[in-house]
C-alpha cells in the first residue's frame, strides 16, 4: 500500500469547490433530488470555499513577503520582537 499512497494526487480546495458546485447544479436540475442531499452537498461545498479562501490568503501573504524579500529567518526575528 506504500507505493499506492505515494502515487496519489492531492485534490485542491479549488478543485473540490468546483466539483461540488457542479454537483449542486446537477442535483438542482433533477426532479427527484432529496432536499437533504442538496443541504449535504452545499455544506461540503461551503467548507471547500472556506478552505480555498484560506489557501489564497496564505498564498498572497507568501507572495507579498517574497516581493519584500523577507526570508523565513527574518520573519522569525520579526515575530520574536
Amino acid at each position: 500500500m506504500g507505493d499506492e499512497e505515494s502515487t496519489q494526487q492531492v485534490v485542491t480546495s479549488s478543485q473540490t469547490y468546483e466539483a461540488l458546485d457542479t454537483t449542486m447544479k446537477w442535483l438542482e436540475s433533477q426532479d427527484d433530488t432529496d432536499p437533504t442531499h442538496l443541504l449535504l452537498v452545499q455544506k461540503w461545498r461551503d467548507k471547500a470555499a472556506v478552505k480555498r479562501t484560506e489557501a489564497l490568503k496564505q498564498k498572497k501573504l507568501h507572495l507579498i513577503l517574497k516581493q519584500l524579500n523577507i526570508h523565513n529567518s527574518m520573519l522569525l526575528e520579526i515575530m520574536i520582537l
